[in-house]
């Protein structure tokens, strides 16, 4: 899982705090402090929904990168399908061994008894 770098992001956040002051104590009334409060207020704001903006983005980007090597539901269960389908065709193809061998071998059977015993007087 990727971590966005908040730190990174927050840095871009910046509010110059003397430039505040500053305006605020030569602001003649209060009228005037009032409108450069809320001035301040809407630039960081402003700044702050930006990096929010940014941060959504990066996090998109890394979920649609991501997404694709995600198995859904139905992904599995086609997966366990072919695996069964699988299974069930190399217990057919043992099967076959198996009873080829059994054949091979009841006919070596055959003959080492048929040899034996044509020795003996015949069959």
């Amino acid at each position: 899982m990727h971590k966005i770098d908040l730190q990174k992001c927050m840095s871009t956040l910046d509010f110059d705090t003397h430039a505040f002051v500053k305006a605020f104590v030569n602001a003649k009334n209060d009228e005037e402090r009032a409108e450069i409060l809320a001035k301040t207020i809407s630039e960081t704001r402003q700044d702050s929904t930006s990096i929010v903006e940014k941060t959504n983005t990066v996090i998109d980007q890394k979920f649609d990168k991501a997404k694709n090597q995600l198995a859904t539901k139905n992904d599995l269960k086609e997966t366990e399908l072919l695996l069964k389908k699988y299974i069930e065709s190399l217990k057919v193809e043992m099967l076959k061994w198996m009873f080829g061998m059994l054949a091979g071998q009841l006919t070596l059977i055959i003959i080492i008894l048929k040899f034996f015993f044509s020795g003996v007087g015949g069959i």
